[in-house]
């Protein structure tokens, strides 16, 4: 555990590369401090730190209007800013959530914050600074979020090791610089679309620094702090840093302070004949003399993760995860994961038999392939994990437990293994490696660069010229062998990583061919003797003798224990949903992705069935079951059910269902999850009047009540906060990267577009015929070319005679099997998105994001997108060029647009590889669902530490007092009088009724700025619950 309080601790975010790859949602629970343009990041990835701070009058120039939005927004509570900012915000200017840098500088106060009324800072202990020549955002971020209180600051991102002036960049005035091409890649910042074209930015080490501005300014907060006797503690989580170079601060790994641990899996390498032995494994391991902690459930779990050598073993994920949930590995596991590589013939071999022919890949290249690959694919599950084979057996209780102990404790290392301890005797190359049954540090990017840029190449090339019998391990071992290292290149290298590779006792390999001859009972118990500190063994005999113990009832059975209401890691969810979980249709299958990992018997849906029925959804083994029901056998599967929350989907002309969700909402009184994935309530305001007027009530009941409010995409959660005045968080659908693997499209002469969807007239019909008029358009201009569009069966026989006049477009059945599918448009030259731009659809779509979207961005195949820019698909594809986007309703430019694709092949393979990697960074279903499942179960638990009782309405009291704290006291009156009535707790009527509330809305007119956000929320309220229309339904 860690001795960091979240509440005297403040984690300050700098940019620099350091940081690709974190996820910053690890650190909620702290408070946090953004700076500078990287909310261009939090955008993607829906988080935001609690502060904000840029001194930078250029970023200030460029970014000024973003950064108003994330307060407007309520996405950051504080600001620390560059005066520049308040120019074209005055309205900022007194506000007590926006600090003026000059408020903090001796030299800028009386010049201007003086005059604004606003008080000095720069006595303070955390800004009193003996150089003021030495400022920049980061050092001064840490001067701010001291002087807030904060007692122990960690610092994060914070490199310091800068590309001063970028070949993309141009000088503009002084030490100014403009953005002139957007980078490709960006070698300052963690995130490449950190700067685009038309910024504009300072260098960051400007000449009369000495280039040394930014360590400089860092160095003085320490001595400055130390001067002005400032308790605060800085520690420094990142090694790679400048200011490790120089001792500035102590350094602090960030998953200690976080009191995370850096073990992120355990591993499995497999292949779907080793399916039985994972399943025993887990009865090994549900045994109380094997178990994986000496307690009933571990706090910090790994993942256990399945990576099979191709998709032959998918078929048998259905058993794994039903065994692992039946032996409740789920109280030492956060969970299972599967990953599936492509290893196929010559490629996946394993020949023991070395008097064969084998290719240049070798005997092993099966193990060898499947080794290198895992490495690459387990990256993104955490710092450390340990590889283990299905013949590993654990020795004693607590094995996972010591294991977390021993990396968490570890200085750091990139393979943690053991020796060979058998009898034989091994050749001297291979006498000292250690066995591939080892800790690998998987999420080093330094030890990734290492496999890729030396240990696999040299291994393929050791096989393919000395000897095609050696193993990845051996190879190892090998390449820094004594005879390697009189090669000073290889000398120099081995002095600068030896430290890296470590023995540990924990782990033993004995699994030679004649140890396994000699492994008896007695093995284990002379190995537990003679290694007190052993856990772990490598050796398949010996754990053939424990499966035979486990038969015999020699090992005893662990009992289960409850976590909570629920024995599992995630509450027990109710679904209403017109559409059924996994039915092919785009909101069937994102509730299937988010649910694919929700136990079967924690997970019960109810759907619409013909116009006035109901059916329910349960899946079974991996199927989902349908059953026609009434409603009174729905209320008795759902109490027989007991759910532990609602997640409920409404949508318009479903009157059963929808009678059904709202009664049971009422009734059970658990925690609802509101989720709307398209502005229907905007088209059925205008096309049926009437049921909206019946609707409306009941949406605004539901939003008002529900613990979480989901959308679709930040544009429909702008839009729905602004016009619900209720906070919306947004959601899509995501990709397993491990399902999109990078195939080789076949050789063929035409140039394939392919489209995959519905053709419904009022969302991409138009749009898709204008595609198919441009393809025949070149394909009559001699282009081989051809349009393809997989829809279901109503659309085609439907549009079958509108598409009959194209020749070069086929329709054609989506009926294809889930692989078939991916290789499909894997194999597309390019692959089309696309909407309607009238003013109906727009009205429709304008706030959707493709549920398809995510896969084609993954399969490799450029992506087109088509339509107008209102829509918030369209205008998330026309960034960072991961798309080629025609956004106008013109055939004469789609045609250009599409021609001068065929023509260049570069430019497809550049706009693939820009989605594949944006799509696995932001898309990536693996977190998307950890996201779901914390919103879920947040709301559960919210419910159930709260009081029942609802607190006593406010009396408001309108005082004579005038100054800021009148100010702050009306703002907290009137949010307070705003949620009162969201709630239901307070009439509308009483804002005319009530004196006293009438009073202080007055004041709240007349003294508090008319952009004051609790002034414009209360007025958004008002709008909403206008008299006239229909009252809050709750009130």
């Amino acid at each position: 555990m860690n001795d960091f309080d979240p509440k005297k601790t403040c984690v300050v975010i700098g940019n620099g590369p350091s940081l690709r790859g974190f996820d910053l949602h690890r650190l909620n629970g702290f408070s946090t401090l953004g700076m500078n343009a990287a909310y261009r990041y939090w955008d993607r990835i829906g988080w935001y730190p609690s502060y904000y701070a840029c001194l930078d009058d250029q970023v200030i120039r460029s970014h000024h209007t973003e950064i108003e939005r994330l307060y407007r927004d309520g996405l950051v509570k504080k600001l620390f800013l560059h005066r520049g900012f308040f120019e074209h915000h005055p309205h900022r200017i007194g506000n007590p959530d926006f600090v003026i840098f000059d408020q903090t500088s001796r030299h800028w106060y009386p010049r201007n914050a003086q005059k604004l009324g606003l008080p000095p800072l720069f006595d303070e202990p955390a800004f009193r600074i003996s150089d003021t020549s030495k400022i920049t955002t980061g050092s001064h971020a840490v001067r701010f979020v001291a002087n807030m209180g904060y007692r122990q600051l960690l610092l994060m991102g914070i490199d310091l090791r800068y590309v001063e002036i970028l070949p993309e960049a141009e000088p503009t005035e002084g030490v100014g610089l403009k953005i002139a091409r957007t980078p490709k890649q960006n070698p300052n910042y963690f995130f490449d679309g950190y700067q685009k074209a038309g910024d504009l930015y300072n260098i960051p080490n400007p000449a009369a620094h000495q280039g040394d501005l930014h360590p400089r300014a860092f160095e003085l907060v320490a001595k400055d702090f130390e001067t002005n006797e400032l308790e605060c503690q800085i520690y420094n989580t990142n090694p790679k840093s400048t200011l490790s170079d120089r001792n500035v601060f102590p350094l602090m790994p960030i998953d200690k302070a976080l009191g995370e641990s850096r073990l992120g899996a355990v591993f499995v390498p497999c292949n779907f004949r080793e399916v039985d032995d994972i399943l025993t494994n887990f009865k090994l391991w549900a045994s109380v003399e094997l178990s994986p902690s000496v307690e009933p459930e571990m706090a910090q779990r790994p993942m256990l993760v399945f990576v099979f050598n191709n998709v032959s073993g998918r078929e048998h994920q259905p058993a794994i995860e039903k065994a692992f949930a039946e032996t409740g590995m789920e109280r030492f596991f956060r969970g299972p994961a599967f990953e599936y590589l492509q290893l196929e013939g010559k490629t996946d071999l394993y020949q023991r038999d070395y008097t064969k022919e084998v290719g240049g890949e070798g005997f092993k290249s099966g193990p060898n392939n499947q080794f290198f690959r895992s490495m690459d694919c387990m990256a993104k599950y955490g710092h450390y994990s340990f590889l283990m084979e299905v013949d590993c057996l654990p020795l004693r209780r607590g094995w996972l437990e010591r294991l977390r102990t021993i990396v968490d404790g570890a200085e750091d290392f990139w393979i943690l293994g053991s020796a060979y301890r058998g009898g034989e005797m091994l050749s001297k190359a291979n006498t000292r490696h250690i066995n591939g049954n080892a800790i690998y540090a998987t999420g080093d990017p330094d030890f990734q660069a290492f496999i890729a840029e030396f240990w696999e190449p040299q291994s393929w090339g050791m096989i393919r010229d000395v000897d095609k019998r050696l193993a990845y391990d051996c190879i190892l071992e090998i390449l820094f062998s004594e005879d390697a290292l009189r090669d000073p290149e290889r000398l120099a290298l081995w002095k600068s990583l030896a430290h890296r590779f470590r023995y540990t006792e924990w782990t033993q390999n004995i699994s030679a061919a004649s140890d396994l001859k000699a492994t008896d009972g007695a093995l284990i118990k002379r190995l537990r003797e003679a290694f007190p500190r052993i856990d772990m063994m490598h050796n398949r005999v010996a754990q053939k003798l424990m499966v035979e113990a486990l038969s015999t009832d020699a090992l005893t059975e662990r009992p289960k224990v409850s976590r909570g209401k629920t024995r599992h890691a995630v509450p027990r969810l109710l679904v209403f949903d017109m559409t059924a979980i996994g039915n092919g249709t785009a909101t069937g299958e994102i509730k299937a992705n988010f649910l694919a990992k929700w136990p079967d018997e924690a997970l019960l849906q109810f759907v619409t069935d013909g116009p006035d029925g109901l059916a329910s959804i349960q899946r079974r083994d991996g199927r989902y079951v349908r059953t026609r029901v009434d409603t009174a056998k729905a209320l008795e599967m759902i109490d027989a059910f007991k759910p532990e929350a609602i997640l409920y989907r409404p949508t318009p002309k479903t009157a059963p269902l929808h009678r059904l969700a709202m009664a049971e909402i009422d009734r059970l009184g658990v925690p609802v999850i509101n989720w709307i994935m398209d502005d229907w309530p905007a088209r059925m305001e205008i096309e049926a009047s009437a049921d909206w007027d019946a609707m409306r009530p009941d949406l605004l009941n539901l939003i008002a009540r529900s613990s979480a409010n989901l959308s679709i995409c930040e544009k429909m959660s702008a839009a729905f906060a602004e016009r619900y005045a209720c906070a919306f968080r947004p959601l899509a659908n995501g990709i397993d990267p491990a399902d999109w693997p990078l195939l080789r499209r076949p050789e063929r002469r035409t140039f394939v577009i392919r489209y995959a969807g519905g053709i419904a007239p009022d969302m991409n019909r138009a749009s898709l015929l204008r595609v198919a008029e441009a393809v025949d358009i070149l394909a009559k201009s001699g282009l081989d070319i051809r349009f393809e569009i997989s829809t279901q069966s109503w659309w085609k026989k439907e549009c079958d005679p509108l598409f009959a006049s194209f020749p070069s477009t086929t329709l054609e059945l989506a009926d294809k099997t889930i692989p078939e599918y991916r290789r499909w448009i894997s194999e597309a030259d390019l692959l089309l998105i696309a909407y309607n731009f009238d003013e109906t659809s727009l009205r429709y779509v304008q706030y959707s994001m493709a549920n398809k979207m995510p896969e084609c961005l993954a399969s490799g195949a450029a992506v087109l997108a088509h339509g107008p820019m209102g829509t918030a698909t369209i205008e998330y594809l026309s960034g960072d060029g991961i798309a080629k986007v025609v956004a106008e309703s013109d055939v004469v430019a789609l045609s250009a647009a599409i021609k001068e694709l065929y023509e260049t092949p570069e430019t497809r393979l550049g706009i693939a590889a820009a989605g594949r990697a944006r799509a696995v960074e932001r898309h990536n279903i693996h977190k998307l669902r950890e996201v779901f499942a914390d919103i879920i179960s947040q709301a559960v638990k919210s419910a159930s530490t709260s009081s029942l009782a609802a607190p006593a309405l406010r009396s408001f009291v309108p005082t004579d007092a005038t100054g800021v704290d009148q100010a702050s006291a009306l703002r907290e009156d009137i949010v307070i009088l705003s949620a009162e009535i969201l709630l239901g707790r307070r009439p509308l009527t009483a804002l005319n009724s009530d004196t006293s509330i009438a009073e202080v809305i007055k004041r709240a007119e007349t003294e508090l700025a008319a952009d004051d956000p609790a002034l414009v929320h209360l007025q958004r309220v008002r709008r909403l619950y206008q008299p006239g229309s229909a009252a809050h339904p709750r009130a």
